[in-house]
């Protein structure tokens, strides 16, 4: 790109001068690269554009150490990054929650108890020990909280499921919130 552009600023003589080839190409490939280097520091602070390398970063930064796959990875740095230096309070629960899981989760106070409600999906979540791990970084030490998980009753499964559809689910994956 840089290449083209400079090569027609030049009189038509030396554009085609090895001098100015090779120097053309090295200014290329150093702004091609500096180009780079711009789109993963606009990329580091977008926690869902993270790349291994990044998320690398955050975590050494962050203190975090996780073995965990590569979009949980993301969710705990944003997460630990959104409890850095603020006030504790329900919004802050709540920002964490929905780092974890994008609006899946909702975070109240009532009765004196924080309650964490999984609203979207049946059953248990499958990383839920790294979310407990961050409220309880996040929350107040002398609040204690709740988790609220969304099952599917057998009274209301007639408004979701017919007669041929239920027949093909086991009780394992029924009780489990698992269709498949």
């Amino acid at each position: 790109m840089f290449k083209e552009k400079f090569l027609n600023l030049l009189h038509r003589i030396y554009r085609k001068d090895f001098f100015i080839a090779d120097y053309t190409n090295a200014i290329n490939k150093l702004l091609n690269d500096l180009d780079g280097i711009i789109v993963r520091l606009k990329n580091i602070f977008n926690f869902g554009l993270l790349d291994e390398k990044s998320c690398q970063f955050w975590e050494n930064k962050l203190l975090l150490k996780s073995k965990d796959n590569f979009e949980n990875r993301r969710y705990a740095i944003r997460a630990k990054w959104i409890q850095g230096n603020q006030k504790n309070c329900i919004s802050i629960i709540q920002q964490v929650c929905n780092s974890w899981r994008n609006g899946e989760i909702e975070a109240d106070f009532k009765e004196g108890k924080i309650q964490i409600k999984f609203v979207n999906k049946y059953g248990i979540p499958s990383d839920l020990e790294t979310l407990k791990k961050f409220i309880n970084e996040t929350k107040p030490a002398h609040l204690s909280y709740q988790l609220l998980y969304k099952y599917l009753l057998v009274e209301n499964i007639h408004k979701l499921k017919t007669i041929e559809d239920m027949e093909k689910i086991t009780l394992d994956m029924f009780i489990n919130g698992k269709e498949n």
